[in-house]
Order: C-alpha cells, then sequence, then structure tokens
C-alpha cells in the first residue's frame, strides 16, 4: 500500500512548514517592529534570534521526524514528499503509520519485516527522546530568554505569533485530515464494516488515529487469510 498526496501540495506545504518552524518566529518580529515603528520597542536582535530557538525546540521533533522520512521512503516504496510533509504535521503519528504500512507491505516476510521497520523503531525513539528534551532546553535558555519573554507576552508580540503558528498548522492538519478520510471513504466502500461514516468523520477529527486502527484491523485480517 502507498500513500501519496499531491505533489505540489506537498512540496509547498512542507517547504512553508519547515520556514515557519524554524525563521518564521524572527521574521515575524521583524516584519512587526517594521509595521510599527511608532511602538518603539527597542528590542535587540539577539533576543529575537532567542525567542526564534525556542520555536525550533517547540517543533523540533516534527522537523527530525519529516526529514528521517523523506530520506527513507523512497527505500520503503513510498512517496518522498507526501511522507515529509506528513511527518511535519503528525510528528510521531506519521511513524507509527508508516511502521503499520510497511507491516502491511511485508507481512510474509519476517525477515523483510525486521529490516525494513528497524530504523522506523529507531526513528519513533529518537523522536520522543528529542521531544522531550527540546521542551526542556527550552526552560534552560540564557535568561535573556526569560526576559524576552516577558516583554513579549507585555506587548502581544509573541502571543500574536503563538496564535498564527497554531492556526497554520491546524488548517493544513484539517486539509491532510480530508485528505485520509476521502481516501479511507473510498477503501471502505468494497469493506464489510459498520459504522463506515463513523470512520471517515472520525478521521477528519481525529487525523492518523482511526487510519493507524484501520490499518492494524486490515493486519490482522490478512494473518487470518495467511493462516488459513
Amino acid at each position: 500500500m502507498k500513500i501519496k498526496l499531491y505533489k505540489g501540495l506537498s512540496i509547498s506545504l512542507a517547504i512553508l512548514l519547515i520556514f515557519s518552524f524554524t525563521v518564521g518566529s524572527f521574521i515575524y518580529y521583524i516584519i512587526y517592529e517594521f509595521i510599527y515603528p511608532e511602538k518603539n520597542y527597542s528590542l535587540p536582535y539577539m533576543n529575537y534570534v532567542v525567542e526564534n530557538l525556542r520555536s525550533i525546540f517547540h517543533y523540533l521533533d516534527r522537523i527530525i521526524i519529516g526529514i528521517w522520512l523523506f530520506a527513507i521512503a523512497e527505500k520503503l516504496k513510498q512517496d518522498k514528499w507526501s511522507w515529509l510533509l506528513i511527518g511535519l504535521v503528525y510528528s510521531e503519528f506519521a511513524v507509527i503509520l508508516l511502521l503499520i504500512v510497511v507491516i502491511f507491505q511485508n507481512i510474509k516476510s519476517e525477515e523483510d519485516l525486521f529490516a525494513s521497520t528497524r530504523n522506523l523503531l529507531i526513528l519513533l525513539l529518537i523522536a520522543l527522546i528529542f521531544k522531550s528534551i527540546a521542551r526542556e532546553l527550552v526552560l534552560y535558555l540564557p535568561s535573556i530568554t526569560n526576559h524576552r519573554v516577558e516583554s513579549l507576552k507585555h506587548f502581544g508580540i509573541n502571543m500574536g505569533y503563538l496564535k498564527f503558528m497554531y492556526l497554520f498548522v491546524y488548517i493544513i492538519y484539517f486539509i491532510l485530515n480530508t485528505l485520509f478520510a476521502f481516501r479511507l471513504s473510498n477503501r471502505l466502500k468494497d469493506q464489510n464494516i459498520r459504522n463506515k461514516k463513523i470512520w471517515v468523520i472520525s478521521t477528519v477529527l481525529f487525523g492518523l488515529l482511526p487510519l493507524i486502527l484501520f490499518e492494524g484491523m486490515e493486519i490482522n485480517k490478512r494473518k487470518k487469510i495467511n493462516a488459513a
């Protein structure tokens, strides 16, 4: 089973997300002060740089997972641009889904299955470790960071960017959920499963979780067929 999204959509959204995760907050603050020079915040640019590091740490697990999935996708007979975007949006859930997809593809060969899933299991472990470490690193940034956060909260700049990022990521999340729900509905047409509409609606709302459950059910079905 190959998961492939529209190439142009995957590339454009992935580039926008990587840009937003890495240098987005820095550019946002510079533009903000350029648009509103009369407010004269007079904050050193080093403060912007340090605050941008907080954004990178916050999304570090998504960046690592997205790039790693991009690098290994073709070896697993998957579309690299689609999995780059999926990794950036869904983080560790993207690894779990790809892990299940690989199991589904190689269920007849235990040797191939182990070789294919080993890197994904390592990636999942590294991503979870980096996620916890990155959150902690934010607390140990130089004291200038704490001053910067309090300043930005006071001026409303920081909250404005955070709201923008959450909205931006959520819109992409909803777009991908809708695409996955549409494709799942097509697969369910030939399936003898109750409450098909609930599967589709839950995919729109919760993203990869229902899809992971569905693929797990498909693996169990194939195992029973092979055992028979």
